[in-house]
């Protein structure tokens, strides 16, 4: 029975009437494969998806009160510079065009100040309000308002009502009800599908697999990170080397059709200082697509690892001294370095890295659109979290404005 589609790019879900072994589904797909009419047939591999984020619950104390402090609550939007760049788009000989900007998450609060006039447009099944905690933060660092007078300023300020979400969790009324974030393949599509035939062309996914919050990595709330490094290859993940395959060919129908679109995915939070830095490559299935296969969708995945500012604490980590960002010196955590004004950056022991990770950005106590204790859930006051969840969407907000100095010169 078909009990699910998507029109555009011939996707169809099929569910069957008696259960099968794994082998027989697989003889089953080889089956339907055969017919003239199929192009491909697969699994709908299920997996636990967690948001990638570190909750340290300490504050900044400092508010905002010249560009080169970064001490105060937007330390994030200053050590990328957007400030100068809000100016530089704001000249008279520069029109804004403000592009649709969205997220796959597990929802945000569309009534939030600073997020009124968004679309969260898909909302699969989902019910848990306590749980849009991380995607309202993670939308207010990319695009909170800046028109308000109220809040924060996203680093994408100008999105107004052309910010979209796309809420990914299977919801309250399934076998899985009492747990959180269980995800399919073709989940995954229906959302990015959703934003993408929308002309969403910036897409930020704050989301991953976090072994280390998973067996058999982590029993009684320890993670074995010894296990953990000794499996972190392509033979262990092979299955889900598998989905993303999937879905690099999905997101490459739909740029073969002529959508336009970059997608900016955590890097993960699976690394510590005992170890060192992780490869982010198996964090999660966006930075699994084979460059070989699809390489337009590769070029237009951005992976984000995560640095704090100030002096950090650690060992074994290998960067070195003098890695730039953005004219910023990053360090290993425990050393130190000084930029020209006179702040210290490092490295967060918790990012993944590797060759897949494109860019650093902040990542540690980022304060954003926060919830008020007690809304969702929350028990604390606390209006900062870490994470490379909270590094992602501020290398969006600033892939956001790009595209809109590009549609305007």
């Amino acid at each position: 029975e078909i009990v699910g589609w998507i029109e555009m790019t011939g996707d169809y879900q099929l569910e069957l009437q008696e259960g099968n072994t794994w082998n027989g589904l697989h003889t089953i797909a080889a089956r339907l494969v055969s017919e003239p009419i199929v192009r491909d047939a697969h699994l709908n591999y299920v997996y636990h998806s967690s948001e990638q984020t570190i909750d340290y619950g300490s504050k900044w104390k400092n508010d905002l009160k010249n560009y080169t402090d970064i001490k105060g609550k937007s330390w994030g939007a200053e050590a990328i510079h957007a400030p100068q760049a809000w100016e530089f788009m704001e000249q008279d000989s520069v029109e804004v065009q403000p592009v649709p900007v969205g997220l796959v998450d597990n929802a945000f609060y569309t009534e939030h100040e600073d997020l009124k006039n968004s679309f969260a447009n898909v909302s699969y099944n989902y019910t848990a309000d306590k749980e849009k905690w991380h995607g309202t933060n993670v939308a207010g660092v990319m695009a909170a308002d800046s028109a308000n007078a109220k809040g924060i300023s996203g680093i994408y300020p100008y999105a107004g009502g052309s910010l979209y979400g796309a809420g990914s969790n299977i919801g309250d009324d399934t076998e899985l009800a009492d747990i959180d974030n269980w995800h399919s393949t073709i989940i995954q599509q229906v959302y990015y599908a959703s934003l993408i035939l929308q002309n969403v062309k910036v897409i930020n996914q704050s989301q991953g697999f976090n072994w280390y919050m998973q067996e058999p990595f982590c029993k009684d709330g320890q993670t074995d990170y010894e296990l953990l490094t000794q499996n972190w290859n392509e033979d262990y993940f092979a299955p889900q080397m598998k989905a993303a395959d999937v879905f690099g060919d999905f997101l490459n129908r739909l740029y073969m059709r002529g959508y336009d679109f970059v997608i900016v995915n955590a890097a993960g939070n699976d690394s510590d200082y005992s170890i060192g830095h992780l490869e982010s490559k198996y964090c999660f299935y966006l930075g699994m697509i084979d460059k070989n296969k699809y390489p337009e969708i590769y070029d237009r995945i951005i992976i984000v690892g995560s640095i704090g500012s100030g002096k950090g604490i650690g060992k074994n980590l290998d960067f070195k001294d003098g890695t730039s960002l953005n004219g910023v010196s990053v360090v290993p955590q425990g050393e130190e370095a000084k930029t020209a004004s006179g702040t210290y950056y490092h490295l967060s022991e918790f990012s993944n890295l590797g060759e897949r990770v494109d860019v650093l950005a902040p990542g540690e106590q980022i304060y954003s659109t926060a919830v008020k204790k007690g809304l969702f859930g929350i028990k604390s006051d606390s209006n900062y979290f870490n994470g490379t969840s909270f590094a992602a969407p501020h290398v969006a907000g600033a892939a956001a404005c790009v595209w809109s100095l590009n549609n305007a010169l």
